[in-house]
């Protein structure tokens, strides 16, 4: 059986642990931005439409529920 011996530097591989983490630290902050990026433009995009419901029920609720004179009607119940 044979064998041989590979022999490396501590500087060597610590420079290249070090470049390895540089690059995966780059990749993850690109990710992330990205992830927050499409975060914000969805709840905006959640956010408007449940701003208009909230404006409009607000709206609604400073109106008079019966804006002209209210009759009883024949079909009406007389309680």
């Amino acid at each position: 059986m044979g064998a041989f011996y590979l022999d490396y530097s501590h500087e060597e591989v610590v420079g290249d642990a070090r470049r390895l983490a540089w690059g995966v630290a780059v990749v993850a902050a690109f990710w992330i931005a990205v992830g927050l990026g499409l975060a914000s433009y969805f709840l905006m995009r959640i956010a408007r439409p449940l701003e208009q419901v909230v404006e409009a029920a607000s709206g609604s609720a400073r109106r008079p529920a019966c804006s002209f004179p209210c009759r009883p009607t024949a079909s009406s119940p007389t309680w």
